[in-house]
């Protein structure tokens, strides 16, 4: 396939998924530069060389390498250059190409180094926004994946154990979503990861599900319920973080309580983030109540005393902002005792 702005070998023809489908694959990716021309399709001994490492001629920089990623194709959890590559390729254990312009992989603004990493904290304090050593992959240059797919399933065939994979697929690119600043896109991820796993038809088992004589499905819901868990709770808490850098607070409480309500009624950063979000909602009545059990079930934490410090900061802050309120009003006012009638401040 090529279309002048990007070209893909498809490996050896064969069956080709079809959205809807459930595709494992790994990945390989790099950037080439800014000047390297999109013009003939890859051969597939470039195709077999470039699964295992990037040729030795170009030298192009890697900026992504991830084994056994689900997706369900048509999700559009991927950038639109690797979707599009998946639609057009076979399984084949050599594996296929795409090149493309970076514009359909991250845009045209391309794609930053997180802050923190090594080579922005050896930067200079004089930022230079055109600088190429700030990007991972660079505006207007081309990158170049290669990708093996290792399985293809009908969605009709989706099992539990490969909803546990696109769930943690999804939570990953979340996550890197999250790392630049795409909230929009890493909230739609870690909700649909959650929505997944939470969908799946799974009839509950008794205490005893265990005991000798149990049925092989029985033993396969049970192992999905446990190992489903630690997902959905992450998901939910990372949601959670997103809508507090968002100063959606009632959400924040909401996604919260989720997690304590039904996954897990000690996770210190559910009960931590509850408290943050009602401090700032100024409801620290239900802060104090939140607090008083995260302290409780971790006393010894440093986060959530650094939390339980938040909260008294704030609420002598908020303290003495009525105060202020309240004398500004009787001043303005000048009602003299008549000011006993102004409701006093619940503190």
């Amino acid at each position: 396939m090529n279309n002048g702005e990007t070209e893909t070998n498809t490996g050896d023809g064969g069956n080709l998924p079809e959205v809807g489908d459930i595709i494992s694959f790994d990945l390989k990716g790099y950037v080439l530069g800014s000047d390297e021309e999109i013009t003939d399709i890859l051969s597939p001994a470039i195709v077999s060389s470039m699964t295992q490492s990037p040729t030795q001629q170009q030298q192009p920089s890697h900026f992504l390498n991830v084994k056994d990623w689900t997706i369900k194709l048509g999700d559009a959890d991927l950038p639109p250059a690797l979707e599009m590559t998946l639609r057009f390729l076979s399984m084949d254990p050599r594996g296929g190409v795409v090149r493309s312009r970076s514009k359909y992989m991250y845009g045209l603004t391309g794609r930053r180094r997180p802050a923190g990493t090594n080579k922005e904290q050896r930067s200079t304090s004089n930022d230079d926004e055109s600088d190429e050593s700030s990007f991972i992959v660079p505006p207007n240059s081309t990158i170049e994946c290669s990708v093996v797919i290792k399985t293809i399933k009908p969605a009709i065939s989706l099992t539990l154990e490969d909803a546990i994979l696109c769930a943690k697929s999804k939570k990953v690119i979340g996550n890197d979503s999250f790392l630049h600043g795409d909230y929009e896109k890493c909230l739609r991820l870690y909700n649909s990861a959650v929505d997944l796993l939470v969908g799946q038809n799974v009839p509950e088992i008794e205490a005893d599900a265990c005991a000798e004589g149990e049925s092989n499905d029985n033993r396969q819901n049970a192992q999905f319920r446990k190992s489903r868990i630690p997902i959905v709770v992450d998901c939910l808490n990372n949601i959670a973080m997103v809508q507090y850098k968002r100063k959606e607070f009632g959400s924040v409480k909401d996604a919260c309580s989720k997690i304590l309500d039904k996954w897990d009624d000690r996770n210190q950063k559910a009960l931590c983030r509850i408290v943050q979000a009602s401090v700032e909602l100024a409801d620290f009545e239900g802060a104090r109540s939140v607090l008083s059990k995260a302290i409780k079930f971790h006393p010894d934490s440093k986060d959530v005393k650094r939390i339980a410090m938040i909260y008294k900061q704030k609420k002598l802050d908020y303290k003495q902002q009525q105060k202020d309120l309240y004398e500004k009003m009787l001043g303005n006012d000048n009602v003299g005792n008549s000011s006993k009638a102004i409701v006093s401040s619940r503190w």
